[in-house]
């Protein structure tokens, strides 16, 4: 696209990449920028982290949303995310057109299939589509360059084959191009290692803290959860166990949690290597690219295998040995090997981890438990009452403790949730 681009006569909006994420939008940025300038193009990212008055003055608006050229940006390509590019097409920038349009780019196209985005798709597409009607082997007005069909690239890893999908694209004449043969869904690195550890969920804590303070110990890790919830409760369980800390492993929280500015600073401090540790919810299984990840850790079990493949795909990235790790329990293999069948790379050998951590690390980990769980409370107090109640969370922590040590005595008697109001379903990955 910037090859072709980049024997343009007049600048005007010629190439546009759709993204579902900023955090993705703002990589894709970083990635295209360089090479744009190399060849003389601009390229603008709209995905929310300006106003969007600067956005439109990027665009070449004159400030006030409109834009200046007779309609006409001085931007070549816009990287945007579906959201801020409707907001720019219902009026936040007057004028704004993709008349010009050459290149339409969707990447992570599975999910955005999934997701309505404000309608983005028909208003994109019909948009094209009158360009296509109207101005077909005519001449137009900018240069001499003859008005063609719109060429579209959508991509995923997990691209869908189902045909009533594929067909809201509207592609003509597509050519698939894969870096695999047809005979599996899903592709799989062939440098990557997978191994499944089969543990009870009461013990999945010590688990990971076996496999991070032993196999993994001083490498870089992404560990994934399946909700926000549960990936910032695991991160302060991970934040508050001594055979972490002591070993002085900085260790980041990257979910929808944080702000987009707080998820930025966080991506940006584990890719210069500050990190070692990144915890995360599915935000991140979507095309961010860290280099030198030696693993991911699949705490919470994947449903699907796409999933699986996103989450997968953060290691073993261009041709790098990597590792997966997945905690299961012995109800799940069935459904996690049925799973896997739609990918290559289907078969997961056993990784055995020492559950019997030793004394101190079990008192470490237990206490880490109870820490998590005050925290946790106090967060929820205040959330729901502003100040953390008139206590201070006093009487929820207590109970909390109370519980705890039941539990530690008498592991039989494992409680099935956590203690009073703390919204037990979302904490239900069992950090007791």
């Amino acid at each position: 696209m910037v090859q072709s681009l980049s024997n343009r006569r007049v600048p005007a909006l010629r190439g546009l990449v759709i993204v579902p994420t900023r955090d993705l939008a703002a990589q894709v940025y970083e990635v295209v920028e360089p090479l744009c300038r190399a060849v003389g193009l601009s390229v603008v990212l709209a995905c929310g982290r300006e106003s969007l008055v600067q956005e439109s003055e990027a665009l070449g608006g004159s400030g006030d949303g409109v834009l200046k050229n007779s309609n006409r940006g001085v931007s070549d390509v816009l990287i945007a995310t579906p959201g801020r590019l409707i907001a720019h097409m219902q009026g936040g920038t007057s004028g704004f057109t993709l008349s010009t349009l050459s290149f339409l780019v969707i990447d992570e196209t599975d999910r955005l299939l999934r997701q309505s985005y404000q309608d983005w798709l028909p208003r994109v597409l019909s948009s094209l589509q009158s360009n296509n009607n109207t101005n077909t082997s005519t001449s137009t007005s900018i240069g001499n360059d003859k008005k063609k069909r719109v060429v579209k690239f959508v991509v995923s890893a997990t691209l869908t084959r189902d045909p009533a999908k594929i067909d809201r694209l509207d592609l003509h004449c597509p050519r698939s191009i894969a870096p695999s043969a047809d005979d599996y869904r899903y592709t799989l690195p062939k440098s990557l290692k997978e191994y499944k550890i089969v543990v009870p969920d009461h013990v999945k804590p010590k688990a990971l803290i076996s496999l991070l303070h032993g196999h993994l110990k001083d490498k870089r890790v992404v560990i994934f959860c399946s909700s926000l919830q549960a990936s910032h409760a695991l991160a302060v369980l991970l934040a508050n166990t001594a055979c972490i800390t002591e070993s002085k492993t900085t260790l980041i929280e990257f979910s929808s949690k944080l702000t987009p500015r707080g998820r930025t600073e966080a991506l940006e401090v584990f890719k210069r290597q500050k990190a070692a540790l990144l915890v995360a919810s599915d935000a991140m299984t979507r095309g961010i690219d860290v280099d030198n990840i030696a693993a991911v850790v699949n705490y919470d079990a994947p449903v699907y295998v796409k999933t699986y493949v996103h989450r997968a795909g953060r290691t073993a990235r261009a041709g790098s040995a990597g590792q997966v790790f997945t905690l299961l329990k012995k109800e799940d293999l069935r459904h996690f090997k049925a799973m896997l069948r739609k990918a290559d790379n289907s078969f997961v050998g056993d990784f055995k981890v020492a559950t019997d951590i030793g004394t101190t690390t079990n008192e470490q980990v237990d206490e880490a438990v109870l820490k998590m769980k005050e925290i946790l409370a106090r967060e929820q107090l205040k959330e729901e009452y502003g100040n953390g109640g008139n206590d201070g969370g006093g009487a929820l922590v207590s109970k909390a403790k109370q519980q705890h040590k039941s539990t530690t005595a008498n592991p039989s008697k494992k409680p099935k949730s956590l203690p009073l109001t703390l919204k037990s379903d979302q904490y239900v990955f069992s950090l007791v």
